[in-house]
This record gives structure tokens, sequence and C-alpha cells, in this order.
């Protein structure tokens, strides 16, 4: 009887690891089955984009810089003065549904259906990309794609691609007490000290503002040097105060002097209309140091 009792508690063990077995068995082949599936799943999104016709244009105008013609489009679309023609309307959707495809994949990174890493191996190209086109169109792009709503695709960029530089050189009413420096202060900036780069001041004409232009001679601009905390989101808001958008300022690259004679790489405007009658301030400070007049 005892055998017997043996010998159904060992069957009864053996039962439970071959059950044991065959469900772990299940298990792995069904995670197998899962990695297959989102293999061939993330085969089907890298496809989407390369290789259907879809994407192709605005992939080839990013990749040579070729946008002269689609950001006028796109900020006439914003104004609505005058309605773009159907071969216009053409160039604005292929850019909206570029636009509209990175606005999912960056959902699909933000709810963790997607990671990040498999995102940038896939696109980490034309997204730094669209932001070296972007800095020398002087923030227009990043502009209309936080104007229009993409606000997933802008968290995106604004976590992961960040602008490299941080620093901004202001020269005018960005400066400490000028009408324009609570921008600074609005975006949290944090001043690093004085500093100049190479070019000449100017005062415009009928304005209270001045603006200064690149050059390689022996002059320079004096101003300060700021660090911004956040420097995609801060540049888009400063860059529409500068009149960016306009036409009024761009926004490049420049090395800066700091008060300790180190340079370093910073963000700066430059006026980008005809000076015409402007003057130039010659001690290329703002504002202008009016001598005293003697009693």
């Amino acid at each position: 009887m005892d055998k017997l009792k043996d010998l159904g508690e060992f069957l009864t063990g053996v039962g439970t690891i071959v059950l044991c077995s065959t469900a772990l068995l299940a298990f792995l082949g069904y995670r197998r089955q899962i990695k297959r599936e989102k293999l061939r799943w993330l085969q089907q999104l890298y496809e989407k984009f390369y290789n259907q016709k879809r994407y192709k244009p605005v992939r080839q105008r990013i990749d040579f810089d070729d946008l002269d013609d689609l950001l006028p489009l796109l900020r006439k679309t914003k104004d609505m003065i005058q309605r773009p023609s159907p071969e216009e309307r053409n160039k604005i959707d292929e850019f909206t549904d570029y636009l509209n495809f990175f606005e999912w994949i960056a959902f699909l990174e933000s709810v963790r259906q997607l990671r990040f890493k498999q995102l940038n191996v896939m696109f980490n190209y034309y997204l730094v990309r669209i932001l070296e086109i972007d800095d020398r169109h002087s923030g227009r792009i990043i502009r209309y794609i936080s104007d229009n709503g993409y606000e997933q695709f802008l968290e995106l960029l604004r976590k992961h691609y960040a602008p490299k530089t941080t620093n901004l050189f202001v020269y005018g009413t960005l400066k400490i007490g000028g009408k324009l420096h609570s921008e600074l202060e609005a975006c949290k900036a944090s001043l690093l000290g004085n500093g100049r780069i190479q070019g000449k001041l100017f005062q415009i004409e009928n304005e209270s503002y001045p603006g200064a232009i690149a050059t390689d001679s022996e002059d320079y601009v004096w101003g300060e040097l700021y660090q911004l905390k956040d420097p995609l989101n801060a540049l888009r808001k400063i860059d529409h105060a500068e009149g960016c958008d306009e036409g009024l300022f761009e926004r490049k690259v420049v090395n800066i002097w700091s008060d300790t004679n180190k340079q370093v790489k910073a963000w700066s405007y430059f006026y980008a209309k005809p000076l015409d009658k402007a003057v130039q301030i010659k001690s290329g400070r703002f504002p202008i140091e009016v001598p005293r007049v003697g009693k």
C-alpha cells in the first residue's frame, strides 16, 4: 500500500513537472512569436518611411536643405492672406504628411509602444537633420511644428534632440533693462557674464532697437552671455519676439569672447533687413552712451 502511495506521489510530481515544462515552453514560444511580430511591425514602419513614395519628396528637401519655396508657403497657411494654389497645397500636404508621421512615431514612443532606442536607430538622421535645417532658417520649422499642434513631435525633439548649443549672446533690447529682457526671464535663462562678438552694430532708423551684422573686420559688438535651460522651446519663443518670422532678424551660431577672454559658441540674432539709413554705433555698445556736457 505504501509503495502504491509513493508511486502515486511520484507520478503526481512528474505530472506537475511536465505541466510546468509545457507551460514554460508555451510561454517561451509566445514570447518568440511576439518578438517576431514586433520585428515584422518595425520593418513595416521602416519600409513605410524609406521605401514608399509618400515621404520621399520631403525627405529629399530635408536632405538637400531645399526649403526656400516651402517655408514661405507654411507662413502663408498661417496668415491666410492669400490662398495657396493647387500646386502649393500639394507641397504643404506633403510636408504635413511628413510631420504627421513623426507625430505618430513620437506618440508611440511616449506610450512605450516603441522604445527610443528603436526609434533612434531608424530615424536618427532625419530627426537630427530637421533641427540642423531649422537652425539655418532661424527656427521657422520648429515654430510651424509648435503652432500647428504637433506636441508629441515637439516634445520628442526637445527631450532627445535639443540643440547642443545652449548659450545665447544678446546685445540690444534682450539685455538687462531692455524691453525684451522679460523673454529671457520667462525662459529662466542664466546670466554667464559679458562678452563680445566680431561684427558691426547699427542703430536702425526710426526704431528703438539696434541691429548687428557679422563681419571679418576688427569691429566688435558687446553684450551679455546667457545659458538657456530649455534651448529648443526658449529659442522658439525668442525667435518670435525678435521677428524672425517676418525676416527682421536671423539666428546664427557665432564665436563669443567672454569677459575672461574665453571663446565659446553661442546663438545670436543678426539684422536681416537692408540697413538703408541705419547709423553705425562705433562703440559697439547699446544703448548709445551720450557724452556728458560740462556746466
